[in-house]
């Protein structure tokens, strides 16, 4: 039963009893100092404490705030443990962010690169699969893959025979027509819930020899109209002729001929495939046009080299040139398949200024050389005014063209 004197009962099963008395009981005067309870739910215990402190008088301390110190150190080491995990992330997402961005801009890339020698969507497709399916194997295996995946469709020049070309594949010139390049009424519009004007009512006319310049603020459409003019991309409104045909009548596979034979591209940050050596960079489009015989390609491509001073660098890859060199090659690739029309996107915008005047002189021997003209996009006064032809543009309209 119950031990009766001096206790206090707080329910049928349990009683309190003075410390004192307790140790009579159990016959431990000198050792036994406290009583220790244990309940069925641990996390009443500050209720627990509270109650006995209130009812009996004697201290009472839950385990939590008997453990208050382990706590707050235990606490405090999650509250960083949290803190650390997060920043991890943070910086995992940023550097994930990064990535995928690269990947994306090299992709953007790759598809200026190939759809300026002529390639079409399905072919831009079937490369960047076969680039897939190589991830991981040797690089020289990888090389030789892609290039064969590069080189391997000969429809297109076969597919465009009898429509106006020469043989071989080769397109025909008009060389008795002067005028290589027009527009008229030209407007290229981004649809959307707020649609995007990029050009609107563009008229213009290039002729051989010719070496123009397109100037204009930032945001001013320059690079959206050297696109449209070199068949990267289709006007919304208004039609362009190439070497006097009419761009707007024809297909995909048309406009990829006409782009790898008759037109020739140098962008502002060279675009060139840095798997393939300089080399293989210049011989790519004459691979994919396929007028030459092999050897005569090597020797045009070393020959080209050779001209712009890069007869020592032929099986070094880019990102073993200099950015003037690197444009150098640029240019020999644009020339490889001898276009009517070289365009240029900010061909100096990132080169210092002795490589600057040397791409300048050389795209205007280019234009007042041959039977080609030029068509370069700059921001540079000393550039444009080299040029025979200054075309000003503003919010996407020509305001200036003389």
């Amino acid at each position: 039963g119950l031990f009766e004197p001096g206790t206090t009962s707080i329910d049928e099963g349990h009683a309190y009893v003075l410390l004192t008395r307790a140790q009579t009981l159990l016959g431990r005067h000198d050792r036994a100092n406290r009583l220790v309870l244990q309940l069925d739910d641990p996390y009443r215990a500050r209720e627990v404490a509270a109650l006995i402190e209130a009812r009996v008088g004697y201290r009472a301390q839950s385990w939590q705030e008997a453990s208050e110190n382990i706590l707050s150190v235990l606490f405090v080491r999650n509250v960083i443990m949290y803190t650390v995990v997060s920043a991890i992330l943070v910086v995992a997402s940023f550097g994930i962010f990064n990535v995928i961005s690269t990947v994306v801009m090299e992709k953007r890339r790759d598809i200026a690169i190939l759809k300026s020698i002529g390639f079409r969507a399905r072919d831009l497709r079937r490369v960047f699969r076969q680039s897939a399916h190589l991830l991981g194997r040797r690089p020289t295996a990888d090389r030789g893959r892609l290039r064969a995946a590069l080189c391997s469709d000969r429809r297109l020049a076969a597919g465009t025979q009898g429509r106006g070309r020469a043989p071989c594949g080769h397109p025909a010139r008009g060389h008795g027509v002067s005028e290589v390049l027009r527009a008229e009424g030209v407007a290229r519009e981004l649809p959307g819930p707020a649609p995007v004007t990029l050009v609107r009512d563009i008229g213009l006319s290039i002729r051989r020899g010719e070496f123009v310049s397109i100037q204009g603020p930032s945001g001013s459409g320059k690079s959206s109209l050297l696109y449209l003019l070199g068949l990267l991309d289709v006007p919304s409104a208004g039609r362009i002729w190439l070497d006097g045909v009419d761009t707007s009548t024809l297909n995909d596979d048309q406009l990829a001929a006409a782009r790898l034979a008759k037109l020739g591209f140098v962008f502002q940050f060279h675009f060139l495939l840095v798997e393939f050596s300089v080399l293989d960079n210049v011989l790519l489009p004459m691979e994919r046009l396929g007028r030459l015989a092999p050897v005569k390609r090597r020797e045009r491509a070393e020959g080209l080299l050779a001209e712009l001073g890069l007869g020592d660098y032929l099986h070094r890859t880019p990102d073993r040139l200099s950015g003037g060199q690197r444009q150098r090659v640029a240019i020999a690739r644009a020339l490889a398949n001898e276009p009517l029309v070289i365009l240029a996107d900010e061909p100096t915008g990132n080169l210092d200024s002795a490589a600057s005047n040397n791409v300048r002189d050389l795209l205007s021997a280019l234009a007042h050389g041959g039977d080609r003209a030029v068509v370069a996009v700059t921001h540079d006064p000393d550039f444009a005014r080299a040029g025979d032809r200054v075309i000003h543009l503003v919010d996407g309209r020509i305001t200036r063209d003389g």
